[in-house]
């Protein structure tokens, strides 16, 4: 009879299976997460077994375990690694459930067994197991299980004159149905995927996993085998439907593997072998030798995904493709053109992706080795149906727009079918075609400027020589996996476990036999993903020639979501970045900046500009391609120095007006022309400005509200004239910005400001006090200071003594208290993100040039404090879950992620 602990089982490993089905499915992101399923099953090799031969034509991966123990051991030492691979994502997930795991290892009896994941219908995945028992043995086991527990039933039905037995509980339609043929228990919570196997029993053997099994070296102790063909079909399942569509050409691309499993370093790697049949793509390189990778330079580091195809020879390889390729049809001399540019190429070809820095639009590039990059852009272009010079910045630059269906499909494959736009031009002996101009654009800004593949630890992916390479840099696709993934859960595992990837991919080279050598690495990476602030350290380091002369300031100017920013340096070039440190653009200034840059689509075409001044001069820059648009810079006459910018849309028409204040206490308000308007030329004030003016619309009534720093609180109408009741003076000066509650009358909707010496006073638009208190000081050096939070209608009090901060809500009750902080100079930011509920605080010791990060509970991040040569930015990544510090040296910046 069955002991209790194996009782246990059948119950347990049913609700552990059927109830995480979805974990499996996470390999539907790329071929390369497919691979990832089976990285860690420990394996010896042993007779040919007839249970191959009993396999569903379904099965996509096969695994055999002669001890789930071992394989546990395996996974725990290193779970955060298996945590990202889908099949083990199953596993891990339940790797604390001791007593689950033990029933596991009890059933099985350390016998070997055998694990197949298949496709089950249109809309699921489920496993199949195979475990040797002897069939009058396990029908007695199983009889007195169900006498033991009276929730369990025992069903049994015949199909095909098999016997087909189903276990299940009273009241819940789930089962787990199995059979036995042949001394196999064979089980699954599919009945759909076990009335496969019984129907594969009559018919013509699939002996794939058999000559698969052969391509596994005996005296490994891992195998692994994978039938290429089912891969499309089961990736499908779980992409959205513009890629599931192009995931029917994988079905071509080679027949089957078979691999072996071992550790290296601090990653995970696969080696074996792959069989590619007549008319299979990676057949067509069976006669050409690997090729040594040479793109490092020439592929921009924010890569994502790089496809690389390595070609010895190339009009060659291009005559093989072109026998099994039948959507060529190119004919006569536009055929005997293309073969031009085929004898042109050297040996390498890339298809890059690159992880949106600029907009939702994915960057795609081909970098092609050529011999002649000039004649072979010249062959492209003669095959296009048309094609034009675009006009760029730099006069030495060709760039030109190709229009030709399938153009690169028609070279190279499949894979390069995104293209639906082509902009080529040359970068050394490369020819690089983009997407579309701005791609090309952002390209030759990062290659220029050294942000290359070849600074960052991908690189190490590509040291062998290969003929066919997938990389996939997990932490750089974030955004390709919430595009092609369709199921919430395994898009948030992707997601969540990419902190802890550094690379991943898979190479296939020739060998001597006419096989492929097979290699798929997993590389771990540093850090967490767990969504919720918890570590600092720098990830990235930037390097200028010239010295740096002002703070990082974040923009959103081109995503909607403070993702990018702004640095300049000492020959007055303003360098914009993204949210991981690429370079998108440059651009010359006449002076240093003076105001704190803004955005808005000023000009009503394209992506907002960026906003500045720099002196009595305004800057309007084109976020996107660092252009100055036209009519700018906008002079204000004068000996005018600006210190502050807004930009103001009155009724979200786009016809901003641009409100300056300057360093002799003045208010100017210009349209977008550049012309002062009335009543502002200027507006004069008691003293300068704290921070800059604001508009609130309420009841149809426009208000400009404007705080100096003597603690003077000024609201005006357009036309620049104090509305009744203002302005309303604090006892003392202040360093604070106001804080509007908006509301839908003048007399509910208030504004808070703050004296440095606590007093606090609460006003409506109507110019009425409602408020007026002086906050508890514990010591005549109290400083206080107000920080808005405008996206939950909310603010924080921070009481600065001689060596603590007191940390009080908006009803002044305390959050928190940080004690040894002797600061003299010094500035705090709060950052915060209503999407995720998360915030930080970071402090500034402008006396010694450090920083310090804590969370909302003051819990400090990193290890203490941060040497800076500026300000650091700390710039919250709401789209990504994610923060970064930017940090300001003399020379250099330093981004550190915040997690």
């Amino acid at each position: 009879m069955l002991s209790k602990s194996k009782s246990e089982v059948i119950n347990k490993v049913k609700e552990f299976l059927s109830g995480k089905r979805k974990a499996l499915i996470a390999a539907g992101i790329t071929v390369t997460a497919a691979v990832l399923i089976v990285t860690a099953f420990r394996f010896y090799k042993n007779e040919k077994d007839a249970v191959y031969e009993l396999l569903s034509p379904s099965a996509v991966i096969l695994m055999e375990s002669e001890d789930l123990t071992d394989v546990m051991k395996e996974c725990r030492s290193s779970s955060s690694m298996f945590s990202s691979v889908p099949f083990f994502e199953f596993l891990y997930s339940h790797l604390n459930e001791d007593p689950l795991l033990d029933s596991l290892i009890k059933f099985s009896d350390k016998q070997k067994i055998y694990i197949s994941l298949n496709a089950a219908g249109k809309s699921d995945v489920d496993l199949i197991f195979y475990l040797k028992k002897d069939e009058e043995k396990a029908h007695s086991d199983f009889e007195n299980l169900v006498k033991q527990d009276a929730s369990l039933t025992l069903d049994h039905r015949l199909f095909n004159d098999i016997m087909i037995y189903d276990l299940g509980r009273r009241g819940e339609r789930k089962k787990f149905s199995f059979i036995f043929y042949q001394g196999y228990f064979i089980g699954s919570f599919s009945g759909f995927l076990l009335e496969d196997v019984i129907r594969n029993l009559g018919q013509d053997k699939d002996f794939t996993w058999l000559k698969a099994d052969n391509l596994a070296e005996d005296k490994i102790s891992t195998k692994i085998l994978i039938n290429h063909k089912n891969l499309p079909g089961y990736l499908s399942l779980y992409c959205t439907p513009k890629y599931a569509t192009g995931l029917k050409g994988l079905a071509n691309f080679a027949s089957y593997s078979g691999v072996t499993w071992e550790k290296a370093g601090a990653g995970l790697m696969l080696n074996g072998k792959t069989v590619a049949e007549e008319n299979q793509f990676l057949n067509t390189f069976r006669n050409q030798s690997p090729v040594k990778f040479s793109m490092g330079a020439v592929i921009p580091e924010n890569a994502s995904t790089i496809f690389r195809l390595g070609i010895s020879n190339c009009p060659a390889w291009f005559e093989e493709y072109d026998k099994m390729n039948e959507e060529i049809p190119l004919k006569g001399g536009a055929y005997k053109q293309l073969t031009k540019a085929v004898e042109l190429i050297k040996d390498e070809v890339a298809y890059v992706i690159t992880e949106p820095e600029i907009s939702d639009r994915v960057f795609q590039y081909a970098i092609i080795k050529t011999s002649d990059a000039s004649a072979f852009m010249k062959a492209l272009r003669t095959l296009a149906d048309s094609s034009t010079s675009v006009t760029t910045p730099n006069p030495n630059r060709k760039i030109y727009a190709v229009h030709k269906k399938n153009l690169l499909t028609h070279l190279f494959g499949p894979v390069f079918s995104d293209f639906k736009e082509y902009f080529i031009t040359s970068h050394g002996n490369f020819v690089v075609i983009g997407n579309q101009l701005t791609a090309l654009e952002t390209y030759l800004q990062q290659v220029q400027n050294g942000y290359v593949l070849k600074k960052t630890a991908g690189i190490k992916f590509f040291a062998d020589p290969s003929n066919i390479s997938l990389y996939v840099n997990p932490d750089r696709s974030e955004f390709l996996a919430s595009k092609c993934i369709r199921d919430t859960e395994i898009k948030n595992n992707w997601i969540r476990s990419s902190g802890n990837l550094s690379y991943t991919g898979v190479s296939f080279s020739t060998s001597s036999d006419k096989k492929f050598l097979f290699r798929y690495i997993i590389q771990k990476g540093k850090g967490s993903t767990t969504g919720i602030p918890k570590s600092l350290a720098i990830n990235k380091t930037l390097q200028f020639n010239a010295g740096l002369i002002s703070e990082a300031y974040p923009l959103r100017a081109i995503s909607g979501l403070e993702e990018h920013f702004l640095v300049q340096d000492s020959l007055f070039k303003t360098h914009l970045f993204s949210r991981f440190g690429t370079l998108l653009w440059s651009a010359k200034v006449e002076g240093k900046l003076s105001s704190e840059p803004v955005w808005g689509n000023i000009d009503k075409a394209g992506k907002d500009e960026i906003v500045f001044a720099v002196r009595n001069k305004i800057y309007a820059i084109n976020s996107a391609n660092g252009q100055l648009i036209k009519g700018y810079p906008v002079t204000i006459p004068g000996k005018v120095y600006i210190t502050s910018l807004a930009l103001i849309d009155y009724d979200g028409s786009k016809n901003y007006r641009i409100f300056v204040g300057d360093d002799s206490d003045n208010i100017y308000a210009l349209d977008t022309q550049g012309k002062l308007l009335d009543g502002w030329k200027p507006k004069k004030l008691d003293y300068s400005l704290i921070g800059k003016p604001a508009h609130v619309r309420i009841d149809d009534k426009d208000y400009i509200v404007a705080l100096s720093r003597k603690g003077k609180l000024h609201v005006f109408n357009r036309k620049g004239q104090l509305i009744k009741g203002f302005p309303i003076k604090l006892e003392h000066a202040t360093v604070s910005p106001f804080f509007i509650e908006k509301s839908s009358s003048n007399t509910n909707s208030y504004i808070s400001i703050l004296s440095e010496k606590g007093e606090l006073i609460k006003v409506d638009f109507s110019g009425k006090i409602v408020k007026r208190a002086q906050l508890f000081r514990l010591s005549p050096e109290s400083k206080f200071s107000l920080y808005p939070d405008n996206r939950i209608k909310s603010y924080t009090i921070v009481r600065k003594d001689k060596d603590r901060l007191d940390f009080l809500d908006m009803s002044l009750s305390p959050l928190f208290t940080q004690t040894n902080f002797p600061l003299e100079s010094y500035d705090i930011k709060y950052i915060h993100s209503v999407a995720t509920n998360i915030s930080y605080w970071l402090v500034n010791d402008l006396t010694n040039h450090r920083s310090i990060i804590f969370t909302q509970s003051g819990k400090f991040l990193g290890e203490g404090w941060i040497k800076s040569q500026e300000k650091p930015t700390a710039v919250y990544l709401e789209k990504y879950n994610e923060g970064s510090l930017i940090k300001v040296n003399k020379k250099s910046i330093e981004i550190a992620r915040i997690k």
